[in-house]
């Protein structure tokens, strides 16, 4: 059975705030990809997508080494 997120859930997996996850998404900043689906008016991602994602971003800016 597939498994959706939600914005929430999304942000969480990805470590960044609800907000900055809805500015990306309705600002259509091109850093967010486009949803999977939509539960009534609501995004959702499969995991899948939200993985692939999360690890683009961590390839864009990987943590400063000391």
């Amino acid at each position: 059975m597939q498994e959706w997120l939600t914005q929430k859930d999304l942000a969480e997996k990805a470590g960044i705030s609800q907000n900055t996850l809805k500015n990306y998404l309705y600002r259509n900043l091109n850093t967010l990809p486009k949803p999977d689906n939509y539960f009534g008016r609501t995004p959702v991602w499969k995991t899948e997508t939200a993985e692939a994602w999360v690890q683009s971003r961590r390839k864009l800016s990987p943590k400063p080494t000391n």
